[in-house]
């Protein structure tokens, strides 16, 4: 398992799954998103996204708000 940010901290790893596809893929491409409140100086919040790389299908098994400032930093751990 890998966290980025600041998601270590939080993570409950009792509470994870293995993500996986309905046509049985279990690789898959990862990209990481970022929300910045409207002035830009802070991170409002943080998406996983994942796609199958033997179907192509899409998913977002993540996403978390991020209460915790200064944040810009968290650009930089992923």
């Amino acid at each position: 398992m890998a966290y980025i940010a600041n998601s270590g901290e939080y993570w409950m790893d009792d509470e994870a799954e293995p993500i996986s596809c309905e046509c049985g893929g279990d690789a898959f491409e990862v990209a990481v998103g970022f929300t910045l409140y409207a002035d830009g100086d802070a991170v409002r919040a943080i998406g996983v996204g994942v796609r199958c790389a033997t179907d192509g299908m899409l998913g977002s098994p993540a996403e978390w708000n991020i209460r915790d400032h200064p944040s810009l930093h968290l650009l930089q751990q992923v």
